[in-house]
């Protein structure tokens, strides 16, 4: 398996468009502030948007 590393600080919209340009099977999110309770649903939405 391969990692895209695409740095700190993403936004749901920019970690949801390297995923779909990058064609991925799994997006991993790894945040000590919990922020991940925010982020996540976000990004779970925005990738159902697309249709992935």
């Amino acid at each position: 398996m391969e990692a895209i590393y695409t740095g700190l600080r993403q936004t749901p919209e920019t970690i949801v468009e390297a995923a779909v340009q990058e064609d991925v099977d799994v997006i991993r999110l790894s945040i000590l502030s919990g922020a991940h309770m925010t982020l996540f649903p976000r990004v779970l939405g925005l990738m159902k948007e697309k249709g992935d």
